[in-house]
């Protein structure tokens, strides 16, 4: 029997006992062999489950010790103590079981709870065969005597106060029906509550730039990693070549070259020294109009996410790619990585040689190389260099949104191979199974071609990348719980089991508390009563102003749900002094069409604001005044963003009608709301580099419409 198999026999226990008020403070007992490691003493990923469950089960009883303690009052109970010190009645009982004990698959997070009474006693027992599961099950027990962690920290958290005489009845078993839940990111920017929250709401999907990785580990939270990014990592024009290539001096120390000399080599064409991929191999490149073009950066877009993608079609070029980045899985920068997103260059061209051309559509050749690197990295396991098993997700997005048009190789891996759809610019006006959205309809008609159609070719899973905070909407206070009721189960019926959201706000959340812990629940239970979620939501949450924040929420969504029109249409052709900017069928100035006009929008946001104002009048504790207060500055936010629009606009129709006062007005007007909102350096941050600002003025997308407006009006009256 091998180490693993008899780990996973051993019974590992948390015992937590609640005393009554005539015995002895209550305790929580840690039962388990072996010591508890701290967590940046812990191996993660190795064949060795010991440590990492010790870890885990001992961070389980302490989270219950903490909200214990928050509950009942009784700050000196609740003591960590040894199981031969347990007693035998109102005890909650957290053990890690063999998944032969019990009768449903639980998976690697799932969890029973039940209940016993024995006349005056009771126990809870919560068992699970991961210690991830046991970790849930301890918040999900928390969470059923009324513990809410809505947004990270202290604040956003509520505790109930009771005395926990009684416990409510609960026989359940749960595991969650999206598998990766959570937000999609690629910077160090999480702190230690933000990480929290998530574990505590069941959300397991961050990246792997995170410092804090022990902690990540310890949650269950998987690491994510690699994006846009992988075409320079690992085949990039201008790395150095790390072969002994023999036309080339100067590079004889370096392993022995593995490839056929290239019949377009032309040695250092740059004269730095060195030889480059590129000058190596340009045959490696992608062919546009005749030319080999030397991948990122060129010849459209800047930095290392657009250009053209390599020549997929080119066995050297893949082979290279291929052990480059499982060489990075194995010991470089992706080597704690569970999840690998396998994106080429963004929206990016094609090669055009005849043999590229024979290997089908840009989705026929992205599949190509998450073939070729999934298998590698089957090989490097089987090898023992990998240890882990690697899951590689592949986009549905722009360039490579369509199926593929041909058959996938038999072998082709659809437990570890995954398709990502991003709706990139879809409309948040309507739900994205409304027929009567032609945007929307589009995109779901491409999903159902992945996912349901009869003679699709691609018969894996789904995962969804939404856009609740795309980078262009910079943290605006929309709502989305209407959206979501609707789409979250949606997708899940068309077989989507994995989802994220990018650019995530980690702090300065106001609103969009609602969003990340509706989605949190909704992920984890698809068929969960939003109606309760939001009732539960408002009065936990706000108290006796619970009406009227729900009335603000829901204001929230018509206010703001024709968010893509204005920020990729309306805000970049006012910045230009376009006459277009409100010409589009969702989005008008003040005709109600497809989706709410720009005075629409303004409307609902000035009932939104009487809402706020009347809520702030309001007496009530200090704890849900600032959670208030949060939602009125974000509100502000939005609100001198469409003030800003609205003024604009005007301003460039009081020039179209040759009215050089009122256009003057409106410039003064506009300059005064362009520094309320150029001072204003905090509500556009807290969300990464492409969702953040470095003022709510950047953050509009047409900071230059003030200069346009001047610009007009000194042609319009001849003046400099």
């Amino acid at each position: 029997m091998t180490r693993k198999a008899a780990m996973s026999m051993i019974l590992w226990t948390v015992v937590l006992i609640l005393m009554s008020e005539s015995a002895n403070a209550g305790v929580v007992v840690l039962a388990q062999k072996g010591p508890i490691p701290a967590q940046e003493e812990v191996v993660w990923n190795d064949d060795d489950i010991t440590d990492d469950n010790a870890c885990t089960m001992a961070f389980a009883a302490d989270e219950l010790q903490k909200f214990l303690r928050l509950i009942t009052q009784h700050e000196e109970d609740w003591a960590v103590v040894d199981s031969a010190d347990a007693g035998n009645e109102n005890q909650v009982v957290l053990t890690l079981v063999a998944a032969s004990e019990v009768q449903k698959p639980l998976g690697n997070e799932g969890y029973i709870i039940s209940t016993r009474n024995f006349g005056t006693s009771w126990r809870v027992e919560i068992k699970a065969t991961s210690r991830i599961g046991i970790l849930y099950g301890a918040y999900d027990f928390l969470n059923r005597l009324g513990v809410r962690w809505f947004s990270p920290g202290e604040p956003g958290q509520v505790v109930p106060s009771s005395e926990l005489k009684t416990i409510p009845s609960i026989n359940t078993v749960e595991k969650p029906d999206f598998l990766l839940r959570g937000f999609h990111a690629w910077e160090d920017r999480a702190d230690h509550d933000f990480l929290l929250w998530m574990a505590r709401n069941r959300l397991n999907y961050w990246c792997i730039q995170q410092s804090n990785k022990p902690m990540l580990h310890k949650l269950g939270i998987r690491l994510a990693g690699a994006e846009h990014r992988i075409h320079s990592w690992y085949l990039g024009a201008t790395n150095p070549y790390p072969y002994d290539h023999e036309n080339f001096k100067g590079d004889d120390t370096r392993p022995a070259d593995p490839y056929p000399t290239s019949p377009s080599y032309a040695g250092d064409e740059n004269e730095d020294g060195s030889l480059s991929y590129y000058e190596a191999h340009p045959e490696w490149y992608g062919l546009v109009k005749g030319k080999r073009i030397p991948g990122p950066g060129s010849p459209k877009g800047k930095g290392i996410r657009h250009g053209v993608n390599f020549c997929t079609s080119n066995q050297d070029a893949l082979s290279e790619f291929v052990k480059n980045a499982v060489e990075d899985l194995e010991t470089g920068r992706l080597k704690q990585a569970a999840i690998v997103n396998v994106w080429l260059l963004d929206n990016a061209q094609w090669c055009e040689c005849e043999n590229c051309q024979k290997t089908g559509s840009p989705t026929d050749r992205n599949l190509r190389v998450v073939h070729a690197l999934d298998r590698a990295i089957k090989v490097a396991r089987q090898e023992g260099r990998i240890k882990r098993t690697i899951r590689l997700l592949f986009l549905t997005y722009n360039d490579v949104i369509d199926p593929p048009t041909r058959p996938l190789p038999d072998d082709f891996d659809y437990d570890t191979c995954i398709a990502t759809f991003f709706p990139i610019r879809r409309c948040y006006v309507h739900d994205m199974q409304d027929e009567h959205c032609d945007l929307n309809s589009r995109f779901n008609g491409i999903f159902n071609d992945w996912t349901v159609s009869a003679d699709r070719h691609y018969r894996g899973q789904m995962f969804v990348g939404e856009y609740y905070n795309v980078s262009r909407f910079k943290s605006l206070p929309m709502s989305f719980m209407n959206t979501m009721s609707q789409d979250i189960p949606y997708y899940h019926k068309l077989g989507a089991r994995y989802f994220h959201y990018m650019h995530v706000s980690t702090k300065n959340w106001g609103n969009k508390a609602l969003t990340n812990w509706q989605m949190a629940q909704q992920l984890w239970d698809v068929e969960a009563d939003v109606e309760a979620l939001w009732k539960d939501y408002f009065l936990t949450r706000y108290g006796k102003a619970a009406d009227e924040m729900r009335r603000f929420y829901e204001g929230l969504e018509p206010m703001l749900s024709n968010v893509t029109w204005l920020k990729y249409t309306a805000g970049p052709n006012l910045n230009r002094g376009s006459k277009d900017a409100f010409k589009g069928s969702h989005l008008s100035y003040d005709q109600t069409g497809v989706g709410p006009s720009l005075l629409d929008m303004r409307k609902s946001g000035d009932a939104c604001r009487s809402i706020i104002n009347r809520v702030i009048a309001m007496e009530l504790p200090e704890r849900v005044r600032q959670r208030v207060l949060e939602n009125e500055r974000m509100l502000a936010y939005g609100e001198l963003t469409l003030e800003y629009y609205d003024l604009a606009e005007q301003g460039f129709d009081a020039v179209r009608r040759n009215e050089t006062a009122e256009a003057n007005q409106l410039l003064e007007q506009l300059e005064t709301v362009a520094s309320k909102l150029k001072q204003d350096t905090v509500s556009a941050s807290n969300a990464g580099e492409h969702a953040n600002a470095e003022n709510a003025l950047d953050a509009t997308y047409a900071n230059g419409a003030a200069r346009a407006l001047r610009r007009k009006i000194a042609k319009m009256t001849g003046t400099k």
